[in-house]
């Protein structure tokens, strides 16, 4: 909540100044970012798994991308396929790089506020 005050009493003759007063409503600011917890990874024949859970604690999760190897970072969607909660749960099924034995995956997790946070796992 911020209050705002406003005064033209140093510029006037005594008693002939002004004030106001406007009061806002509540609002939150929000600085945190999410956190990502038990990422991990896994390979499956030509494919591999990654998995992780996004959490905050003020505001709502609203993005999670990946990026492998150091590439460029891909949208994901949550498990249930819907954006829109405080907690969400991860799970995606990728193709294995050819002749790849081992992989580092990073993911980064927005939430409504544009807070970010970074994770890493190395599959081996």
């Amino acid at each position: 909540q911020i209050r705002v005050t406003a005064t033209d009493q140093p510029d006037n003759p005594a008693g002939q100044g002004l004030s106001a007063s406007l009061t806002s409503p509540y609002f939150l600011i929000d600085n945190a970012p999410p956190a990502i917890s038990a990422l991990s990874g896994a390979f499956s024949g030509n494919q591999f798994n990654v998995k992780f859970r996004a959490a905050d604690s003020l505001s709502v999760v609203t993005k999670a991308e990946i990026s492998i190897n150091g590439g460029s970072w891909t949208l994901i969607e949550p498990a249930a396929r819907l954006a829109d909660s405080k907690e969400l749960d991860y799970s995606v099924a990728l193709d294995k790089p050819a002749g790849a034995t081992e992989i580092t995956v990073a993911v980064r997790v927005t939430d409504e506020f544009d807070n970010q946070s970074v994770a890493k796992a190395v599959i081996r």
